[in-house]
């Protein structure tokens, strides 16, 4: 990746250039996938306890925190709902929803802030689940902010006029790194930062492009491996057990697949709670669905699973998306999660 690529327009532009984009997309693509949706619905097999098997696909990223998935697909307890998941990789949280809408898939795994981004834009998500929950600790937390080797950069305070890169703009990778370089004393609105899928950033940061990047898991060990400097854990410092990210679907998806939610809900807790207590084998299916070190594996962090949603979390990730410009207004949080999630009062 060329610094041209990564270097046009100022975040904060580039950032509502994205949010326009989504938003349009995703209109064209509900009106699309509503015919899709209408289509098939004769021919869809019922699911849950019929006997019969739906197939189901569901938009991903390949990073360590989403082990579960791939081990409950291994463990059985899909199957046991009648479900069969179709894994589709997808660059980023804000990628994955007009695919959503346009029933290219009929689930996703994003982080939080750009679903309630999506909500906020009137588009029809639903977070059924979580997924990855913030450390409460620095040593447990698999996401963190390196600079890099060699760099004048020793602390967030001095990453005044610097280059940051991130997963998304407009994700909670953004607004999280944000708020802590913010934190730091450091005028943020003189941070650069710039879009690098996380399997990237590590040749953007050897190169010189960036002069740090927020990653996770199992590319944070690899950078520290490598020699970059971490720098802090923001989200265990910030919000500890936060849930981070979520698995989403359509409010028409969930109209219609009511049962079908339920029960991938169920086989969802049961693959966390199963990778919460196997966390050996949670590292070693990475290298199923990820190009990882497997060498590496064994010093990746996990903050583990909880199949419960953290709805304090959610709020406090609604007021810090106001106040960097990715929501225009706080969520509804009704709206946003589905009422038959696991969840906390």
């Amino acid at each position: 990746m060329n610094s041209c690529a990564i270097g046009k327009g100022t975040p904060r532009h580039k950032g509502r250039r994205i949010r326009r984009t989504l938003v349009q997309a995703a209109a064209f693509a509900l009106v699309a996938g509503s015919a899709v949706a209408c289509g098939d619905e004769e021919e869809a097999p019922a699911s849950g306890g019929s006997g019969t098997t739906e197939t189901i696909a569901i938009a991903t990223v390949p990073i360590a925190e989403f082990s579960p998935l791939w081990l409950g697909m291994e463990k059985g307890f899909f199957a046991e709902e009648g479900i069969e998941l179709e894994p589709r990789d997808y660059a980023s949280g804000a990628a994955m929803v007009p695919a959503a809408v346009s029933g290219e898939v009929a689930m996703g795994m994003s982080n939080v802030a750009s679903l309630m981004a999506a909500r906020n834009q009137g588009l029809p998500v639903k977070v059924i689940a979580p997924i990855t929950q913030a450390g409460t600790t620095a040593s447990e937390d698999p996401i963190g902010i390196v600079a890099a080797n060699g760099s004048s950069v020793q602390a967030l305070a001095d990453l005044a006029g610097k280059t940051v890169a991130v997963q998304g703009l407009g994700t909670i990778n953004e607004v999280v790194n944000r708020e802590a370089i913010a934190r730091a004393g450091v005028d943020v609105n003189s941070v650069r930062f710039v879009e690098i899928a996380w399997p990237d950033q590590g040749q953007a940061l050897a190169q010189g492009q960036i002069d740090a990047a927020a990653t996770n898991e199992p590319y944070l060990t690899e950078h520290v491996n490598a020699g970059h400097r971490l720098l802090a854990n923001p989200f265990s410092e910030m919000m500890p057990g936060a849930t981070l990210t979520g698995v989403f679907t359509t409010d028409d998806y969930l109209d219609e697949n009511q049962d079908l939610i339920d029960g991938f809900i169920r086989a969802w807790s049961k693959s966390l709670e199963y990778a919460n207590d196997h966390q050996d084998e949670a590292r070693a299916i990475v290298t199923t669905y990820s190009e990882v070190d497997p060498d590496a594996l064994a010093q990746v962090r996990s903050s583990g699973w909880s199949p419960q949603i953290n709805m304090e979390s959610f709020q406090l990730q609604s007021e810090l998306s106001v106040k960097y410009q990715v929501l225009d207004k706080a969520i509804d949080m009704d709206d946003l999660v589905y009422a038959g999630a696991n969840k906390t009062s």
